[in-house]
């Protein structure tokens, strides 16, 4: 039996992209005074408040939850796995609600960039490719920094462009943001790449990898 090497410029790269997800919150916390305190959220707070509090009621020991954020009293109905699985986390080793909220989006993050990388290994030929392809996911996500960077907006998105303000959009918007949308995510990429490895070798269309090769760049 051969044991297969880790290939070192995805870890390398890997361990970039998850450093620059988490630059922000680093300069959050970093930017606090006496009077002010960074909530440890960088998007969409009307979300991640939520997702703690659930958090929190998980670490309670609580199963089902109650919305803390309704105008309205609701009961404990609801049921949400991510939330009960970082509540227990935090009721095991005993961090706080916000710290068991980041180590879902680290570790969820790290398995999004994992499963991207399999996934370029199963559509493509070569190293080199497969090493453009990952650094293209795990980075890319439109040009709507370009937009920003002018002073403009784009068309028809006011007030961000649209790859600046749907994490779902891109990877690492998602690993930047909440847990959930890194692990779905991954689980929408492992279903297709599944289904292709399960057709032979031999039945696979061809076109794929020439095209591919021809539009990337050269197979090492």
């Amino acid at each position: 039996m051969t044991r297969r090497r880790v290939d070192r410029a995805f870890v390398a790269l890997a361990l970039v992209t998850l450093a620059l997800a988490g630059g922000p919150y680093l300069a959050g916390y970093h930017a606090e005074t006496p009077g002010l305190r960074f909530a440890g959220f960088v998007d969409n707070p009307t979300d991640s408040n939520p997702y703690v509090s659930w958090i929190r009621q998980a670490a309670a020991g609580r199963v089902m939850i109650a919305s803390r954020y309704s105008p309205e009293p609701v009961g404990a109905h609801l049921f949400n796995l991510m939330t009960l699985l970082l509540g227990t986390l935090a009721r095991i080793t005993r961090i706080t609600p916000i710290a068991a909220y980041e180590a879902g989006r680290v570790l969820a993050g790290a398995g999004l960039l994992l499963v991207l990388w399999w996934a370029c290994g199963v559509y493509l030929p070569g190293r080199g490719m497969r090493r453009f392809a990952f650094a293209w996911l795990a980075l890319g996500g439109g040009l709507g920094w370009w937009f920003v960077l002018r002073g403009g907006q784009a068309m028809l998105d006011p007030p961000r462009p649209l790859d600046l303000r749907v994490p779902e959009v891109s990877a690492f918007y998602s690993l930047l943001t909440f847990p959930h949308l890194a692990a779905s995510m991954a689980l929408m990429v492992v279903a297709p790449a599944a289904g292709w490895t399960a057709v032979p070798r031999r039945a696979r269309p061809a076109p794929l990898s020439r095209w591919a090769r021809s539009i990337l760049i050269p197979s090492s």
